[in-house]
């Protein structure tokens, strides 16, 4: 619907942020939506890639830090 790092794109997400909703991805969210997860989502993550990646292999940096 809109280009990869376009303005309205960025738009976007902060709008659908603002009203508590999340930025899903066909994919995954990936390192370009990382900014726009909530907390909550971040903290899902984590709990996950504690249990399933406790060496902290697999994309550093992608969605936790």
């Amino acid at each position: 619907c809109f280009r990869e790092n376009s303005k309205l794109q960025e738009e976007m997400y902060i709008i659908v942020k603002s009203v508590n909703g999340e930025i899903p991805g066909f994919y995954g969210i990936g390192i370009k939506r990382k900014k726009f997860i909530s907390s909550q989502m971040k903290n899902k993550v984590l709990i996950l890639k504690n249990k399933y990646d406790p060496l902290k292999v697999f994309n550093r940096g992608v969605i936790i830090d």
